[in-house]
C-alpha cells in the first residue's frame, strides 16, 4: 500500500483528529511512500498551511518516522509524470494527488489516503483505500 502526505502528517500532529487511524496504519502495516511527500510537505511549510516552530527539526523527525517504520520511500520516475499528467486533466486533480496517484498506479498497488478526490480515478488497477477501513 502506498502512502501520501496526509496519512504522515496526521499521524504526527497531536490535533488531528485521524491521528489514531494513521498512527495505525503506519505501525501495523509495510507501506511505501510517495516520492512527492516531502516536496509536497515542504511546499505546505513554505506556504504557511502548516506551521512548526522548528523546520530542520521537524523533517528529522519526518525522517526518523520514515525510518523506524520502515515505510520504503519510492524513488521518483519520470514515468510517473506522463501518468500524472493525464490523471490530472482527466480527473481534475491537484497536481501533488495526480502524482501521488501515478506511483501507486505504476507500481500496482492502491493509495491508502482521507483525501476522497482520489474516488474519481477510474483506471484499470488504481484503488483508493478509506484508511478508517484498514
Amino acid at each position: 500500500m502506498l502512502i501520501e502526505s496526509d496519512i504522515i502528517l496526521a499521524a504526527i500532529n497531536p490535533q488531528d483528529p485521524f491521528r489514531e487511524i494513521a498512527k495505525k496504519i503506519i505501525v501495523e502495516n509495510k507501506l511505501l511512500l510517495s516520492p512527492y511527500s516531502s516536496i509536497e510537505i515542504n511546499l505546505l511549510v513554505r506556504a504557511k498551511k502548516i506551521r512548526p516552530s522548528d523546520f530542520k527539526k521537524f523533517m528529522e523527525q519526518l525522517d526518523n518516522l520514515i525510518r523506524r517504520f520502515e515505510i520504503s520511500l519510492l524513488l521518483d520516475e519520470p514515468r510517473y509524470h506522463g501518468i500524472a499528467s493525464v490523471l490530472e486533466n482527466k480527473y481534475s486533480l491537484t497536481f501533488f494527488d495526480s502524482l501521488h496517484a501515478s506511483a501507486a498506479l505504476a507500481n500496482k498497488t492502491p493509495i491508502v489516503s482521507f483525501d476522497a478526490s482520489y474516488d474519481k480515478i477510474r483506471e484499470k488497477g488504481f484503488k483508493r483505500i478509506e484508511p478508517s477501513r484498514i
